[in-house]
């Protein structure tokens, strides 16, 4: 048996590997899926009629294509809405000029994703039940929009990414009558 210092170290992998995608925006997707001719892609295409469900991929030798993941399957029809409310809980140590900014972009996101904001509730600084990444208080923010059935699983990636959030929860409300 070898011994354990004498083994390499495992190589370092830089850049986007097999099966990586970006997302299909304004029809000029970048797709690295190195030694495969064709690959999916995740589109963030907010008016599905437009979206032609295949794009030209960027491969510089293979030119493959790259599929929508959508594959057209809601291509000419209308999108069902939703209502849904959305609570998060920013990090207590941020001033209110940041909290700001950050409401912004979470807005920014609801917009992207096809959604129509609703009535916003900013509950302050409150306690937490338990300490989440070592904080014992949260700025609770609770936002209400009509959004696809499909909006929030795109929204749900830049909320897990903002270190400034630590806590996330969507809610599918009642339709009220």
């Amino acid at each position: 048996m070898p011994h354990l210092a004498s083994r390499k170290p495992p190589a370092q992998v830089s850049g986007p590997r097999q099966g990586d995608y970006t997302r299909i925006e304004s029809h000029e997707p970048e797709c690295h899926g190195f030694g495969r001719r064709d690959c999916q892609l995740a589109c963030f295409v907010i008016d599905f009629s437009r979206c032609d469900a295949q794009a030209r991929a960027g491969f510089p030798l293979l030119g493959g294509t790259a599929r929508c993941l959508c594959q057209g399957q809601t291509r000419g029809k209308e999108t069902s809405m939703r209502n849904y409310e959305i609570a998060y809980i920013a990090d207590p140590e941020l001033d209110d000029e940041a909290l700001a900014e950050l409401e912004a972009k979470v807005k920014g996101w609801i917009e992207a994703a096809g959604g129509k904001l609703g009535k916003i509730d900013r509950w302050g600084k409150r306690r937490l039940a338990y300490p989440i990444k070592k904080k014992t208080d949260g700025h609770y923010v609770f936002i209400y929009a009509d959004m696809p059935t499909e909006a929030p699983a795109i929204i749900e990636r830049d909320f897990r990414l903002s270190e400034q959030i630590l806590r996330f929860m969507f809610t599918l409300q009642e339709p009220q009558d």
